[in-house]
């Protein structure tokens, strides 16, 4: 059958329909494509987390979340947007930065504990940045909630009165409109009873139960109990309680370990009764399976009405390298079964090491002192080796190794010095002994410098004739050798020409007119006393003529009463002190038998050299020196400050004083005045100069 014909005007239609649906088919291509690109362009974040799940009793550091991007675009700061699909169960900080320069940051979430039995939950975290792909990450919070059992005693009775005690369950969360069962367990089952579930009625928060001891007619030793309970959704809980054969006496140390030189009442021994009857005082026994590492007393008694008393045990030492010992402690007492506790009792024996000399001088090399090693225990039939660890190789030379003798109690051996060629002064040295069983032993040995440059005291620097003391005679010391071999510098001391006398007291390596007066102002300022008493003395100058006389409490500073020091380097008060010293015009001067001076340095002393020292002024000092000197009874010179007398004398300082030429005068007085004498010509030699 033949088709009709179209009209034209149908047909153009048609072809004007088609061509618009092909315009909107390629127009939502297009469009879906572009969709596609943007989608495409953006950069996406990286959420981690360092776990997938947490309890809610995590608390604020529970989780660990860390938001990364690519290293690509890291040039500027990012904030992201960290949130939780809960906040009531999981709390984020809301946003976090991530810094220019850097891909990540970490940051804490928070597990919120609800207090509410809702079972483990599924929180849902998500990373947003503008401009970037997001990410999610999910975190299951596991429920906690709580249980609490709470004995009400400590012990309980197999039989008697005493025999039950109260247990208490509570639960911790705050939606309580259901009943809770809770599942107990009794370990040992055969020593207490209770039932075997508990229940916490709805709308309560606890329930309570008797446990009851069990009587097994059998005499034994106290037992601990366990009671567990056990509810689904909740953590289990626990508590303890002792069951007591109510024949038995309860006995417990202080402590169970001690070592042997612990002492007299070293441990505490409590002992308790359980009868049902304590009205009247119970005599208990007591008794040491070894008195020779724990004594007990004989009897103690628990007073009537009370049940329990303290025993205090000795610890003794039995002088052997014989090991740890164990002690059995036994009470028993009428009507009860005896109780025992055991205590160990740890050796103590020890090593002890003392050095012959308290200090040595490097110069002294082989053979300077000796020390002696000697052992504690008094079982000496083995050889014992011993270790010595030297703390400082480089000052003296021990063995490594001594051995005592067997049948021996100690052992000798040598310690050499060494001469470092180093100025440092005083070193203190530790020797410790060791050996298997002992306990160490040390001793201190100090190592005076012997190398160039020592002309000072390492002990004390002010006392100048080492006699241990710090006296006038030092002083003293110090001027006589001025006037014998005046102001020089002090080269490296000689095997023949060695201190002491310690002729530098302020360790700048010359003899001059300063040094005396180092030792004269720590006089003024603290008088005569033994060098180990005596303040410590720096004695250097800051190079602004400050001397650390006194305390010299450290470099440059001035201690106690200070001088000024002229450009010569000679202190002008102390110049004028001496000046005066040996001025018979001086207040004060007595008879030759018994000579008291008591000077006053005047106020300011003006140098032409500078003038700038025109407005330097001294301070005032007040020296008092007291001496006794009888010519006529010997030619020696005994001097006192402040009525201390001096402890040692300087025989060699007292000989120079004593070899005055003149008959008819104080030698003391005719020194100092010399010394004056030729301090003030230094000065006018500076003057002319």
């Amino acid at each position: 059958m033949k088709r009709p014909q179209l009209s034209r005007k149908r047909v153009r239609c048609d072809r004007r329909r088609q061509r618009m649906l092909r315009d909107t088919s390629r127009r939502l291509t297009f469009e879906s494509l572009e969709d596609r690109r943007v989608l495409a362009t953006l950069v996406p974040l990286e959420l981690a987390l360092d776990t997938n799940s947490v309890p809610e009793d995590a608390g604020a550091t529970g989780v660990l979340a860390t938001v990364s991007r690519p290293s690509d675009q890291s040039d500027n700061a990012l904030v992201i947007s960290l949130l939780s699909s809960d906040s009531s169960v999981v709390k984020t900080p809301g946003s976090v930065s991530i810094p220019a320069g850097q891909d990540s940051v970490s940051v804490f979430l928070e597990a919120v504990d609800d207090e509410l039995l809702t079972g483990d939950r599924t929180v849902t975290i998500s990373a947003f940045a503008s401009g970037f792909q997001h990410d999610t990450k999910d975190l299951v919070i596991e429920d906690r909630e709580s249980l609490l059992l709470a004995i009400d005693r400590s012990f309980i009775l197999e039989t008697g009165l005493s025999s039950d005690a109260f247990v208490t369950v509570i639960r911790g969360n705050t939606n309580i409109e259901n009943n809770l069962v809770v599942d107990l367990t009794i370990s040992p089952s055969d020593q207490a009873q209770a039932p075997v579930q508990v229940t916490i009625p709805a709308g309560a928060s606890s329930a309570t139960f008797q446990l009851s001891g069990v009587d097994d007619a059998v005499s034994d030793d106290p037992a601990t109990v366990t009671v567990t309970g056990e509810a689904e959704g909740y953590d289990s809980t626990s508590d303890t309680v002792d069951v007591i054969d109510a024949t038995r006496l309860r006995v417990t140390a202080s402590t169970t370990s001690t070592t042997e030189n612990a002492g007299d009442d070293a441990i505490q021994l409590t002992i308790e009764r359980f009868g049902e009857d304590i009205s009247g005082e119970l005599v208990v026994s007591l008794a040491s399976s070894d008195e020779g590492a724990i004594e007990t007393p004989q009897t103690v008694t628990i007073p009537a009405g009370e049940r329990d008393v303290v025993a205090m045990l000795d610890v003794k030492d039995d002088a052997l390298l014989d090991g740890t010992q164990s002690a059995e402690i036994t009470v028993s007492a009428t009507g009860y079964e005896d109780s025992q506790v055991t205590i160990e009792v740890l050796d103590h024996e020890s090593l002890s090491i003392e050095i012959a000399a308290e200090t040595v001088k490097e110069s002294d090399g082989e053979g300077a002192t000796t020390a002696v090693v000697t052992r504690s225990n008094s079982d000496t039939t083995e050889l014992l080796r011993v270790s010595i660890l030297n703390s400082d190789a480089s000052e003296v030379v021990a063995p490594p190794i001594v051995e005592i003798p067997a049948g021996a109690q100690s052992v000798t051996f040598v310690i050499d010095a060494v001469n470092d060629l180093i100025v440092d002064g005083l070193q203190q040295v530790a020797l410790t002994v060791m050996a298997t069983g002992y306990v160490d032993g040390q001793d201190l040995l100090g190592v005076i410098d012997s190398g160039p440059g020592t002309w000072t005291n390492p002990i004390h620097a002010f006392d100048i004739d080492a006699n241990g003391f710090i006296n006038v005679a030092d002083a003293m010391v110090l001027v006589l050798n001025l006037r014998t071999g005046g102001p020089r510098v002090l080269p490296p001391p000689s095997p023949g020409d060695s201190p002491p006398p310690w002729l530098d007291p302020n360790r700048d390596g010359n003899f001059n007119f300063r040094d005396p007066f180092f030792v004269i102002n720590f006089l003024n300022e603290y008088g005569s006393m033994p060098t180990a008493n005596a303040p410590d003395a720096e004695g250097e100058d800051d190079g602004g003529g400050n001397a650390g006389g006194g305390n010299a409490g450290g470099e440059g500073e001035s201690g106690g009463v200070g001088m000024q020091t002229s450009p010569t380097g000679v202190s002008g008060a102390s110049l004028q002190q001496v000046g005066q010293f040996g001025s018979t015009a001086s207040t004060g001067v007595a008879s030759q038998s018994n000579l008291t001076q008591s000077v006053i340095a005047p106020v300011p002393i003006q140098t032409v050299a500078d003038d700038q020292a025109s407005d330097r002024q001294l301070d005032s000092q007040t020296i008092e020196i007291q001496n006794r000197l009888d010519v006529d009874e010997s030619p020696s010179v005994l001097l006192d400050l402040d009525d201390d007398p001096l402890s040692t004398p300087s025989s060699d300082a007292y000989a120079e004083l004593g070899s005055s030429e003149s008959d008819d005068s104080n030698p003391l007085t005719e020194i100092l005045d010399e010394f004056a004498d030729d301090v003030d010509d230094a000065f006018r030699g500076f003057d002319n100069d």
